[in-house]
């Protein structure tokens, strides 16, 4: 394990640099309404017989006014490079849902809807969907979004949470909005790439 520090932007960020073997997948949040388990459990099947070089994660248990389970929801949301939004006639009612999706824009995780199915598609979308592209339920809508995500995007998790390989020490200083964090990161993986490759 190789451990060293950089200043970046006012702040020092400690690095402990795990070796892999793999590229991590790319993570995405499912939010639902409870009432559509049964789609998201549909979602995950439908990435399995495709066998998607990504992962799917979710906060089944719908509590949103248990503070800790909005804490557990929040920190699962940070770790993920993108969400996926299953809208229905059921998710303007669904309280978690829709605090899952304010949680993913004020940690500026890339969203994107899918529409249930034809029938249950709502006639009109709750403010929370506001800016937010809603698509019909395809394999090709769902993988070509994914695919688009930029790697940094997600990566920029390591920042709060320490995954996909990187443990890093809270921030201090000035890098604390999200496009601040995002500059920091490029620099820190710009850095590594660096230093892995002078090793070689």
């Amino acid at each position: 394990m190789e451990t060293f520090h950089l200043l970046l932007c006012c702040a020092t960020i400690t690095i402990q640099k795990k070796r892999r073997k793999t590229m991590a997948k790319k993570r995405i949040f499912i939010s639902f309404a409870i009432e559509d388990t049964t789609l998201r459990d549909f979602l995950v099947g439908q990435a399995k017989n495709e066998k998607s070089p990504f992962e799917f994660t979710d906060m089944s248990v719908k509590k949103p006014w248990d503070s800790a389970w909005k804490t557990n929801c929040r920190t699962k949301i940070k770790g993920c490079d993108g969400m996926i939004i299953i809208v229905t006639k059921n998710t303007k009612n669904a309280d978690g849902q829709l605090w899952e999706i304010n949680c993913a824009k004020d940690e500026s995780i890339p969203r994107r809807g899918i529409y249930g199915s034809i029938d249950n598609r709502p006639a009109t979308l709750p403010k929370e969907l506001d800016g937010v592209r809603v698509v019909s339920w395809t394999w090709n809508n769902i993988k070509n979004w994914i695919d688009s995500l930029k790697e940094d995007t997600g990566m920029r998790k390591a920042l709060v949470v320490g995954i996909d390989g990187y443990d890093t020490a809270p921030l201090q200083g000035c890098c604390r909005a999200p496009d601040s964090r995002s500059h920091c990161l490029r620099q820190v993986l710009r850095a590594l790439s660096r230093r892995s490759g002078s090793a070689r």
